[in-house]
């Protein structure tokens, strides 16, 4: 076990603003050295197995670098060495976990008989200076000198924690280790294979952190992390020099001495192609995020970079010679990527602390607006006004403020008789915070001064690494008056109304086409009603089966707070009791009606009696009315509708009438204007020009009382 230190500094990460995942390709990432890329590890060529990698900051700007076993600085100043003129097989760089600022290198050093795994710490200050190097330190030595590693994706449901996976080849096991805050830790060997002391390609992990993927001389090799299944190819006459996983993780794609680029489709539907023998026998690959392979193929005295299609297997020059010797070769152009030190892995998790990252705010469930042009939403003091913060990072403190603002400009408004207030508290924000109780928590009273309003509220979270803020907009106000009773009543059709009846001996009695439910005498400011419906058991009252569970309709008028039983939609269409069928049969309806504050229920038992009452939703219906009454009933019909609609009115007062229809928010969409005579009408619409949907209706006119609805459009 060795031991890594958590010196905490501002937040400096990976910045992968490129296309590439290149862990030994440098392409002028820092001054003094070669853009080093066509590799051959093999007795042929005399240079040294030479790895890069280099360390961004999330701007895009180089903190550090590596170079054949030395530390440099953005200035190509050297800060420190981990490893004196040896072979180096391999370099991953990772996130200290529960840092900011330090990274530790991991590394593969061969010995003429043995191999070195061990890492080096390098302390990044919050100027992007490299403050110091601490190391290096020698975790294991393993038999042979030949073999390499690979630095995996943050493990699932840890903040930054990583598995390192070291591949000795002379051992013929995968050896895992665990990254944690409190030190460097040996897991487990994960798999077994047929060792070999031979030259073998670097370890590679899928982009989608689930294979991982290594060669040796001849062979190559892909375990599948979750699976636990290991595949082997055999690739005759020659060795493999390079492999790498596509973007979609199906294929591995290799280098063969004599065989050039292969195709490797693994698993129980798998295939090999070859796709180019000529010149790409000795390449390392490299996968972009354009699922493009990157490779270099040989040429006299220098390489050229190409591009390969891998959805069409299409081979692409880019036209950029790339030299192994020279250091007169500088790849500029945006085509290449600047290196990343987690294989298959971006600059989203390249980081020792989770970064904080506000996604909203929300009250009750409602998005709070940053804009007072979006609309302010309104709650009421009576109950509770839970904020919710949706965010992800670790947070260690979190500031919340309220102040009044301006309802026009949103400016804060200060004195009296203002709110401001503001906390800070270490952690995170709980998943609702109750607003009215921030100064007291058992009064929970922060509004009670201050009601009608309009408040910003205000998050700002931080960690050791990272900051993040949020605010929104919002509106309160007192309790509006209880619902303390429903008051329901039955309309039956033609007879008397029948206050609401919970006895099923003594029903109120129903009309199949007139019966409706009135609640417009319920006690309190009713903002919205509820209905449910269930046929019972004349005699028992027993529940035969459930017919309607309505949702809630909100409502802004007195006038809709009665509702026709046959306006329900029951099985897909209304007018579901409009039939003689229910003649001697029962229900039991329901009626919630209430506000933001609470509210109050009641139910009828109805019984169809079977007797004549004639109503609005019966064929051929004429309403009789005493001529001195001035009145004004009208019924909507057909109810759904598909295009031609018609009210059928019976008035008893001559005038001007004016007939509106709205949508489900208010909004007027037609209106038309008429002078009727005394007596039975008609009034006829085509509504073909609507959308389908709900719409609201009103017919008004001087001293007659309006009548509203609801129409379905189909």
């Amino acid at each position: 076990m060795a031991f890594l230190s958590c010196i905490a500094w501002p937040v400096q990460g990976q910045k992968d603003k490129w296309l590439l995942y290149p862990t030994e390709v440098d392409f002028d990432a820092g001054p003094g050295f070669s853009p080093f890329v066509f590799s051959n590890p093999h007795p042929d060529i005399s240079t040294p197995y030479i790895y890069e990698n280099s360390v961004f900051d999330e701007g895009g700007n180089l903190l550090f670098y590596i170079q054949d076993g030395g530390i440099y600085n953005r200035d190509g100043e050297l800060e420190g060495n981990f490893a004196f003129s040896a072979q180096m097989k391999e370099v991953g760089v990772a996130p200290a976990p529960g840092t900011c600022g330090t990274y530790c290198v991991f590394y593969m050093e061969a010995y003429p008989s043995d191999m070195i795994f061990g890492y080096i710490e390098v302390v990044v200050d919050s100027n992007g200076d490299v403050s110091y190097v601490n190391g290096p330190f020698i975790e294991q030595e393993f038999s042979g000198n030949s073999g390499s590693l690979a630095v995996s994706q943050i493990i699932s449901g840890t903040a930054a924690d990583r598995y390192i996976y070291v591949v000795p080849y002379a051992e013929g096991e995968v050896f895992r280790y665990i990254m944690e805050e409190n030190g460097l830790f040996f897991d487990q060997v994960v798999t077994s294979f047929e060792p070999e002391n031979d030259l073998g390609s670097e370890v590679e992990i899928s982009p989608c952190n689930s294979h991982l993927a290594w060669s040796i001389g001849p062979f190559a090799y892909v375990y599948g992390l979750e699976s636990g299944q290991l595949h082997e190819l055999f690739i005759s006459e020659g060795y493999i020099s390079g492999l790498e996983f596509t973007y979609d993780c199906l294929d591995l794609y290799l280098s063969h001495q004599t065989e050039g680029i292969v195709q490797w489709r693994f698993g129980e539907e798998g295939f090999t192609e070859i796709l180019d023998k000529e010149g790409f026998g000795r390449t390392h690959l490299e996968v972009g995020k354009d699922n493009r392979m990157y490779l270099v193929r040989a040429g006299e005295g220098a390489g050229e970079l190409w591009s390969l299609e891998t959805d069409f297997n299409f081979f692409i020059p880019i036209g950029v010679e790339i030299s192994v010797y020279s250091d007169d070769v500088a790849a500029t152009a945006d085509a290449y990527a600047r290196p990343d030190q987690i294989d298959g892995e971006g600059d989203g998790a390249f980081y020792g602390v989770p970064p904080l990252e506000i996604n909203g705010l929300a009250i009750n469930g409602t998005g709070l607006p940053e804009d007072l042009t979006q609309g302010v939403p309104v709650f009421y003091d009576c109950t509770p006004i839970e904020l919710e913060v949706d965010y992800t990072g670790l947070s260690a403190s979190y500031t919340l403020s309220i102040v009044s603002v301006d309802p026009l400009t949103g400016l804060p408004l200060t004195g009296s008789p203002y709110l401001n207030y503001q906390e800070t508290n270490s952690g995170g924000p709980d998943p609702a915070i109750d607003l009215r109780c921030l100064q007291d928590p058992e009064g929970c009273g922060l509004f009670d001064n201050y009601l009608g309003q309009v408040f910003l509220v205000s998050v700002a979270m931080s960690n050791e690494c990272s900051e993040a803020g949020a605010s929104g907009y919002f509106q309160v106000f007192g309790a509006p008056a209880d619902v303390t009773a429903v008051n329901l009543e039955v309309l039956p059709g033609n007879g008397p109304h029948c206050p609401a009846s919970q006895d099923i001996n003594a029903p109120c009695p129903g009309g199949t086409y007139s019966t409706q439910l009135n609640f417009m005498n319920a006690n309190g400011d009713v903002t919205f009603y509820r209905v449910k419906i269930w046929e019972v058991d004349c005699n028992t009252g027993a529940e035969i089966a459930f017919l309607y569970d309505g949702p809630v309709e909100n409502v802004s008028s007195v006038n809709e707070l009665s509702r026709g039983l046959n306006s329900f939609e029951i099985n897909g269409s209304t007018g579901y009791f409009a039939t003689n069928n229910f003649v001697g049969r029962c229900i039991k309806a329901s009626v919630e009606v209430g506000n933001a504050c609470g509210s109050a229920e009641d139910y009828t038992f109805i019984q169809f009696d079977g007797m004549y009452r004639p109503g609005p939703g019966e064929p051929g219906h004429v309403y009789s009315h005493p001529a001195s009454q001035e009145a004004l009933l009208a019924e909507a019909y057909p109810n759904p509708v598909l295009d031609n609609w018609a009210l059928e009115m019976e008035i008893t007062t001559s005038g001007i009438l004016e007939l509106e229809v709205f949508s489900q928010s208010g909004a007027l969409l037609l209106k038309e204007e008429r002078y009727v005579e005394p007596g039975p009408g008609l009034w006829q619409l085509n509504l073909d020009h609507l959308p389908a949907g709900a719409y609201w209706y009103r017919l008004h006119g001087p001293a007659i009382p309006p009548v509203s609805g609801k129409v379905i459009k189909l």
